[in-house]
Formats: structure tokens, sequence, C-alpha cells
């Protein structure tokens, strides 16, 4: 049986303002996978392959895969944030949907930061 919490009309509306104002980070941060990642998807195939049609279906295909599987992350932790509202573990919630959108965000600015650098020789890091 989950535990519920007895709150006041007050209390539940700013609990969900407060679900939504965090979803709406989240949101925040799969937009911002999704331009970085398509940036990094852009560098490796100028960088590893040649400028014809085939590559730039593989781009395609890659930011489709992208934005689907954000898509999906978005769709998925609306509902778990929501749910949590009245049992009081919103926190550690938002925590575990917005842990590896952020690192796999820090991971797209590092690999975007330091691969022309190592693949060209772009100078010091």
């Amino acid at each position: 049986m989950e535990k519920r919490l007895d709150l006041d009309g007050r209390q539940y509306a700013l609990r969900f303002v407060a679900c939504y104002g965090l979803y709406v980070i989240l949101l925040v941060v799969c937009v911002a996978n999704f331009i970085i990642w398509r940036i990094v998807f852009i560098l490796g195939v100028a960088v590893f392959l040649t400028s014809n049609i085939a590559d730039e279906a593989i781009v395609l295909f890659l930011t489709v895969l992208l934005g689907l599987a954000l898509f999906l992350a978005a769709l998925i932790w609306e509902p778990r944030l929501r749910v949590t509202i009245g049992q009081g573990r919103l926190w550690p919630t938002f925590l575990r949907g917005i842990a590896p959108l952020a690192i796999a965000l820090a991971l797209g600015m590092l690999v975007g930061w330091l691969g022309p650098r190592l693949l060209v020789g772009g100078g010091p890091i």
C-alpha cells in the first residue's frame, strides 16, 4: 500500500505547480540533449564520412532516433512525477529522471568540444 500524505487544497496546488515546474526543467534538458547530440552527429559524419546522400541519411536516421527516444522519455516521466505529488516523493523521482539526461547532455557537450580538437589537432585543450 502506498503512503499518501494528507494535503489540503493549497498544499496540493503548490506541489502540483512544483511537479510541472520540474517537468518543464526535464523538457528543457531533453531539448538541450537533442540540440547538442544532433550537432555531435553532424560533426561525426563530417569527420568520418564523405559528403553524399548516404551520410545525410545516417544523420537523419540518428536524429529521428534521438528525437523519438527523448520524446518517449518526456512522455514516461510526466505521469511518474504527477503520481508522486501526494506521496511526498516528487524530488527523488525527479532526480531519478533527470540524472541520465543530464549525464547524456554533459557527455554530448564533452564529445562535441573535445572531438574536433583531438581528431584535427586544433590546438591545446
